[in-house]
């Protein structure tokens, strides 16, 4: 919806019915803070309605951990955000970034009975997931300018997305649902 209203605003700038470039020139770098703010509150408040504790946000620099819990809930607006999931009951979580990079390692995690939920987005940065052994997993991956990849399965060009179910997802009393967007950056999961 935000790309579609931009490229409306644009054309009306270049058939001389606006003059839409020169705000843009001036305050770009206060729409995308904004645009950021909104996306992390929106995100924040669905959390906050799944769990009572608020999420784990960091404003600016990276965040790098070993995560025992058995959600997960970081956000960051300017760095990356590195975690390895060791948690022996994983349930799932939330993970947003603005300007920087995802790295989520579940390999070391084991998946609790049932079927759970991580959602993986970003504005610009890449996002890589690392899938535990031996799971049920459903993979829905998508990104506006990047390239999209499940091991082998690799999809590029613009707006590229890819759905993948391992083998008896349905009926597995262990499941864990991946959905990852990133809006400018390639998302890569892999097991």
């Amino acid at each position: 919806m935000v790309l579609i209203v931009l490229g409306i605003l644009f054309l009306f700038d270049t058939i001389g019915l606006l003059d839409f470039s020169d705000f843009v020139q001036r305050f770009w770098p206060v729409i995308l803070i904004v645009f950021g703010i909104c996306i992390l509150r929106r995100q924040s408040s669905s959390r906050r309605h799944e769990r009572n504790d608020a999420p784990d946000q960091k404003v600016f620099g990276d965040i790098k951990e070993d995560v025992t819990a058995e959600r997960i809930n970081y956000s960051t607006i300017f760095g990356d955000l590195r975690m390895h999931v060791v948690c022996q009951s994983f349930r799932g979580g939330s993970v947003s970034t603005a300007f920087g990079d995802t790295d989520i390692d579940l390999s070391g995690a084991k998946i609790s009975d049932g079927e759970h939920s991580l959602k993986v987005s970003g504005i610009f940065g890449d996002a890589k997931i690392v899938l535990p052994k031996n799971i049920a997993f459903s993979v829905s991956s998508s990104t506006l300018f990047g390239e999209v990849q499940y091991n082998d399965d690799r999809r590029e060009g613009f707006s590229p997305s890819l759905l993948f179910e391992s083998a008896g997802y349905d009926s597995a009393p262990k499941r864990l649902r991946i959905e990852a967007s990133q809006l400018f950056g390639d998302v890569l999961v892999r097991n």
